[in-house]
């Protein structure tokens, strides 16, 4: 999977967690789980993967601001 499909992916999961907020007056017990526990775990997950992942390739670091924006 490229770097593109997969931020293509979040953004469709961040849509459903909208769509699925839409409904919450409908669904509420469904819109907790969906969109309060869910899609905000399966993101941060990835996210904590995606920094495990690339950390040791970074050329940034956190001391500075031009480490941060680097």
């Amino acid at each position: 999977m490229t770097i593109e499909q997969l931020f293509s992916l979040c953004n469709t999961l961040a849509l459903l967690g909208w769509i699925v907020l839409l409904a919450s007056p409908v669904i509420p017990r469904a819109a907790q789980i969906v969109s309060g526990v869910a899609i905000p775990g399966l993101l941060s997950i990835l996210y904590a993967g995606l920094i495990l992942a690339f950390w040791s390739r970074a050329d940034g670091d956190f001391s500075s601001l031009a480490g941060v924006m680097q």
